[in-house]
């Protein structure tokens, strides 16, 4: 993937998730969401994050809740789960974006500022860009 020969990777991913290996099912997701050397397909590509998320994969586990809120009757308690699981993990991005969620009260979450920059300093501490642009907004020092 790295190397962008992705007709290569895909063939990698596609044989070893057949295999039952939880990172090329996340990979295998992450090339039908977003096309490369495949048709786009936003269902399959979350079935295949699912499968990955669900063996701990936080990867997975953040791109099954994003593409969930992209889908018309999403269940919030579900895509809340599979944030915090990631961020759990020590994923970046899930730790700010739950961060986000708490300080902004989003998802019929109640606002609780003390919880959402505890989350969003983790973040930062692991070079999260936006939770870096959120920590000096917000006059937060680290």
């Amino acid at each position: 993937h790295k190397e962008k020969n992705y007709k290569a990777a895909w063939e990698c991913f596609d044989g070893h998730a057949k295999l039952g290996h939880k990172f090329a099912k996340y990979w295998k997701g992450y090339y039908l969401m977003s096309g490369y050397h495949v048709k786009k397909n936003s269902s399959e590509a979350l079935r295949y994050f699912k499968m990955a998320a669900d063996e701990g994969v936080p990867d997975a586990q953040l791109r099954y809740a994003f593409l969930l809120l992209e889908q018309e009757d999403y269940d919030v308690e579900t895509v809340i789960s599979y944030i915090t699981q990631a961020a759990d993990e020590g994923n970046a991005t899930a730790l700010y974006n739950l961060g986000d969620i708490y300080l902004h009260g989003k998802l019929g979450r109640a606002m609780d500022k003390d919880k959402a920059i505890e989350l969003i300093k983790l973040a930062a501490l692991k070079k999260q860009p936006k939770a870096m642009e959120a920590l000096t907004r917000l006059s937060v020092v680290t």
